[in-house]
């Protein structure tokens, strides 16, 4: 498989965590990256808005040569795409379903702590996961609406004022109930898995969506690509000067590739 092409989407800068596990795991593979950072954030939309949008997200890879793509989004993945999946012969990835197998492998008290944007925690796909997967599990799921605006922002050090405020909030119930495994439901997470991890506390392990689903992926492929054929392609709804600065501050370095601004696609009518 010489000339594999995945495409990966996100509503911003998180799904970025995957394009960084899928560089390490298919250096020589084709990767397209498509942040809708025109529409950022996904997690407090509507279900209709959020089928809208992975359609058009995932047509918008199709066009350009995507033969496999990553929803490197635990929104999208948690409320439509199954449903996308049903309507295009490409191959769809998820983050919700690998995450939980790893969870599931990993716990020993089957406290399962698990966070996420408001609309995924709403539709409870994750926590049905997990039942189904842990029987018996006690699974304390919390939206953190703050995080993904305050990730985008460039923010990550655990002693910033505002994130440690929100990690607070966040992440005080799921400690003091004593979860020894909690999910980074969205992809924007890892980004602040250090902060994270020092409230939590050393005990506490960490399973990160982006890089459980892009090993999901890889694990999926019949053949490898050649290496050293691999180009990078990042396009984005938004500024890609601001697309560019804000992920050289989340990664610690530019990006390796052309970043390339697209028209968003109007949403604020979709019921």
């Amino acid at each position: 498989m010489s000339a594999l092409t995945i495409g990966v989407f996100d509503s911003g800068m998180g799904g970025l965590t995957a394009m960084e596990a899928l560089t390490e795991k298919l250096p020589g593979a084709n990767l397209i990256y498509f942040g809708d950072t025109g529409h950022m954030p996904y997690g407090g939309r509507s279900s209709a808005q959020l089928h809208y949008m992975a359609r058009r997200n995932v047509t918008f890879l199709e066009a350009r040569g995507a033969q496999l793509i990553l929803a490197a989004c635990g929104t999208v993945t948690s409320v439509a795409l199954a449903d996308v999946a049903k309507e295009t012969a490409t191959p769809l990835f998820g983050v919700a379903s690998p995450a939980v197998e790893r969870a599931a492998g990993l716990t020993k008290n089957k406290k399962i702590g698990f966070i996420a944007t408001e609309a995924c925690v709403r539709s409870g796909f994750n926590q049905a996961l997990l039942e189904n997967g842990i029987p018996g599990a006690e699974i304390h799921a919390v939206a953190c609406p703050r995080l993904v605006p305050l990730i985008e922002a460039g923010i990550s050090r655990g002693d910033d004022p505002a994130l440690a405020a929100a990690l607070a909030e966040y992440l005080t119930g799921i400690r003091d109930t004593g979860c020894d495994t909690v999910i980074l439901g969205c992809t924007h997470y890892p980004i602040i898995a250090k902060a994270i991890s020092d409230f939590l506390g050393p005990d506490t392990v960490l399973v990160s969506s982006s890089y459980e689903a892009a090993a999901a992926l890889v694990r999926a492929l019949p053949d490898r690509p050649a290496p050293g054929c691999g180009q990078r392609t990042y396009f984005t709804s938004g500024d890609p000067a601001a697309f560019a600065r804000t992920a050289e501050k989340l990664l610690g370095r530019p990006l390796a590739g052309e970043i390339i601004a697209v028209e968003p696609w109007p949403v604020e009518d979709t019921p």
